[in-house]
């Protein structure tokens, strides 16, 4: 049973391995082995390395020897690690789920992704010519709430050191600098990544600490996985914890919010409620007023201001556990 394991094991590393070469650049058995680590496959730089060679015989795999480290690429006229082909639908869902969702998945998972987005591309961009599929790529799109702003630079390694301690349980060391300057070393437990706008932020737990505190992703100046791993708290839910409010600017507690507005304006509260509770409690024919159970946060001050003199009359109950 465990030569058999040993077998799978091997097989399964062969196959990440001809899939992590590029063909448009070098690969370095560095870079192989820590593909290979964030999908928990542990070898020797040396075992890569005698495995490339014996692949070097098999495929068409060239080894560039004019500098160490040497490194390793598909040739140009070889298509690389046959893929199942794609039809064009799932083409388009790998392209719409890659522009819209890797921010959020794993950096393992991207990379080991990469050969089918880049199948997915040549099926649309050169293959499909003018099919509908190709043509729906210009045909849908996220549209901003608010004025769109630049996301700050993140710095490199910075996401893929925190996405591997995210989905291996592990401590991450950091560099931390603050909003008001000052740069400090801490030790953290990663629970989540969140996107928000044009920003993102890292749960963490403080080693040390058992409260749950939330750091801007720009702010870290460096991460280094640890080879430690944490037991994620079983009272931490991430759907919870933005439901309280904490990425409202201020976390808040619980109101009952009542607002007048006019009914041009009321058509948008009808179709987009602010709560499941959401009720009209009044209606006339130059006015609606509503009540709403939500958080008080600054985001829903700024919220309410934005719609200036189409909003009176605003009342905020708290809500007693």
């Amino acid at each position: 049973m465990g030569k058999r394991q040993d077998n799978l094991e091997t097989t399964l590393m062969t196959i990440e391995i001809l899939r992590h070469i590029a063909k448009h650049r070098l690969t370095t058995c560095a870079e192989i082995r820590t593909h290979l680590l964030g999908l928990g496959i542990e070898r020797s730089e040396r075992t890569i390395q005698r495995h490339l060679e014996m692949l070097s015989e098999h495929f068409d795999i060239e080894r560039d020897n004019r500098s160490k480290p040497y490194g390793y690429r598909w040739k140009y006229q070889s298509v690389g690690l046959n893929l199942p082909t794609m039809n064009e639908a799932e083409s388009l869902l790998f392209l719409l789920a890659k522009k819209n969702l890797s921010p959020l998945l794993p950096q393992q998972v991207l990379q080991s992704m990469q050969p089918f987005f880049e199948q997915a591309h040549q099926k649309l961009h050169v293959d499909a010519l003018d099919k509908p599929e190709k043509e729906w790529l210009n045909k849908v799109i996220v549209a901003p709430t608010s004025q769109p702003l630049l996301p700050p630079p993140i710095e490199e390694g910075v996401l893929e050191t925190l996405s591997s301690a995210l989905f291996h349980n592990r401590y991450v060391d950091i560099v931390y600098e603050r909003a008001d300057g000052r740069v400090l070393n801490y030790r953290v437990s990663p629970l989540a990544l969140v996107q928000q706008g044009h920003l993102m932020y890292v749960v963490v737990v403080f080693d040390g600490y058992t409260d749950f505190r939330h750091l801007a992703l720009h702010r870290f100046k460096q991460a280094t996985l640890t080879s430690f791993g944490f037991h994620r708290p079983k009272n931490f839910n991430l759907k919870e914890y933005v439901d309280a409010g904490h990425f409202g600017y201020t976390s808040g507690h619980q109101i009952r919010l009542r607002f007048s507005t006019t009914p041009k304006q009321a058509v948008y509260f009808l179709e987009s409620r602010l709560s499941e509770d959401q009720t009209v409690i009044q209606q006339e024919s130059y006015f609606y007023r509503f009540q709403a159970t939500v958080v008080d946060t600054s985001m829903l001050e700024d919220w309410l201001n934005s719609f200036g003199d189409e909003i009176w009359d605003i009342e905020k109950e708290e809500v007693l556990d």
